[in-house]
């Protein structure tokens, strides 16, 4: 299952808050992973369910129900990828303090390598340990390099809590917080949509490794 919601705050005291980041990002992501694949000469083994949630900013109340009240057995899930606010890459100031404080062997080489631009930090369900050899790969594939935010989720801020709080695995794909967000200055034109585009190639690639084993 892939999600990605499409509510925001609307207007606030008469201003339009227009959410380009918080969640058309995720949005426009997940509309052209499934054009590829809907597109693609071959199908993968599984089937690939889109869900386009509403009420994620009033308590996830789409990705809720559906947890509640699945469709497609949550049994027969074999992971949940989530799309929210994908637009904005992290600074290089900030990889370095990540990086830094979790303490990796390579820390140094890893930096020397890596391009603000092409980092991207997943989540990922800390009980399900078969998903990082997945992203590692599609990272791979994709050009990017990865840091592997292993977490419990069941407190996570997006569409993923409920799916971890009834123990399907899943994937948080998210960009950088930025000082617009919740804000009227959430726009088009403050996004980085390269950005976008390396998360959708990224979410396409680890879709497609978990849809087709």
């Amino acid at each position: 299952v892939l999600g990605a919601h499409v509510d925001h705050l609307g207007r606030a005291d008469g201003v339009v808050h227009p959410g380009a980041d918080d969640n058309a990002s995720g949005v426009a992501a997940l509309l052209e992973i499934a054009r590829s694949l809907a597109s693609a000469p071959v199908r993968p083994k599984r089937t690939v369910v889109f869900a386009f949630w509403t009420g994620e900013e009033e308590d996830k109340i789409g990705s809720g129900h559906w947890v509640r009240n699945p469709l497609w057995p949550l049994g027969r899930t074999v992971a949940y990828l989530n799309f929210d606010m994908i637009g904005h890459p992290w600074l290089a100031e900030e990889i370095r303090t990540l990086v830094t404080g979790a303490g990796l062997p390579d820390a140094e080489g890893f930096l020397s390598r890596v391009k603000p631009e092409e980092f991207v930090e997943p989540g990922l369900a800390n009980w399900a340990p078969d998903l990082g050899p997945i992203l590692a790969r599609a990272g791979r594939g994709t050009g990017l390099a990865l840091h592997l935010d292993w977490t419990e989720g069941v407190n996570g801020g997006s569409d993923y809590r409920d799916f971890a709080r009834a123990r399907v695995p899943f994937v948080r794909f998210f960009g950088n917080f930025h000082p617009a967000y919740h804000q009227p200055g959430d726009t088009p034109e403050a996004l980085d949509p390269l950005q976008v585009k390396r998360v959708a190639r990224l979410g396409l690639a680890t879709a497609w490794l978990l849809a087709d084993r």
